[in-house]
């Protein structure tokens, strides 16, 4: 079975440099560092910008620095794009212009259309052969993209589930929601597509601290039959949704339910444990 990979991280309780000038070179790219600069130059030229949001403390920007960027192969392809470089945490404008797309951790990648519109992202650290696979990948999606999403707009859904694919896969749920919402209306999503689906959903929620929706998501899970994993991760994520909504006591009686028999693996009986002794103990601090 395909491995399922959610990320959790609730940007409002969940923790996963400023440079004055306008540009900032890291062993052979250039970024620019002014937000403004960097839209004007898009415009002008109609490239994607390849924003690169890090922090000071993060060990993972350090090493895409010190390794990723200084690839010859990474160096060249950048050249295709704006680059723009941004602190979130010690710039405003920057913080600002990262509002839309939801940032939840650090390094996080962002390709963006001239008119801020995001085509794809890249959470965390990669090799500079994988970056540079995505780099190119990204022109495909756009491509693509424009193509299904002119289909959909002319009432042809045969391929819609591709344009929500793509959309869900760079976190556009904004633009994914009322897609996924219309297409699942006219029952063409595919049960074993659910599953996945409302994760992302309901992460993308937590990510707005939006927690009551966030657990209607996970909710929808709880007797999913298609995929035990997507099962597994719907429980802990339910559970972790009721104790951000503080509803304590109604978590602690969900958790000790999901413990008996065998709702779950043991693996994910332990991860079910750990999560109610973490936080609850973080709550009394």
């Amino acid at each position: 079975m395909k491995k399922i990979i959610i990320v959790f991280i609730f940007a409002s309780v969940l923790a996963s440099c400023k440079d004055s000038s306008s540009t900032k070179t890291v062993k052979g790219i250039n970024w620019l560092t002014d937000v403004d600069k960097a839209n004007e130059l898009a415009l002008k030229e109609n490239k994607l910008v390849m924003v690169d949001v890090y922090a000071d403390w993060c060990s993972w920007c350090s090493k895409l620095d010190e390794e990723t960027y200084i690839d010859k192969d990474v160096i060249k392809e950048s050249k295709m794009f704006v680059n723009l470089k941004i602190n979130p945490e010690t710039d405003q404008k920057a913080s600002e212009y990262l509002a839309p797309y939801n940032i939840s951790g650090f390094p996080t990648i962002l390709f963006v259309e001239p008119n801020g519109q995001l085509v794809d992202s890249i959470g965390g650290f990669l090799n500079a052969e994988a970056f540079l696979e995505r780099m190119k990948n990204v022109f495909t999606i756009r491509g693509k993209f424009n193509r299904l999403m002119g289909e959909y707009k002319e009432d042809n859904f045969e391929n819609s589930s591709e344009l929500l694919d793509i959309l869900l896969k760079s976190s556009r749920y904004d633009e994914a929601l009322p897609i996924f919402e219309k297409l699942n209306g006219m029952n063409l999503i595919k049960e074993d597509k659910l599953g996945v689906i409302y994760l992302g959903i309901g992460n993308y929620y937590g990510q707005m601290a939006d927690f009551p929706k966030a657990k209607e998501y996970f909710y929808k899970l709880l007797d999913y039959k298609a995929d035990d994993e997507v099962r597994y991760y719907s429980v802990y994520y339910y559970a972790l949704a009721l104790l951000l909504n503080n509803e304590i006591d109604a978590a602690k009686l969900f958790i000790a339910d999901s413990l008996k028999g065998d709702k779950l693996s043991e693996e994910w009986k332990n991860y079910l444990k750990q999560l109610e002794t973490d936080y609850l103990s973080n709550a009394k601090e």
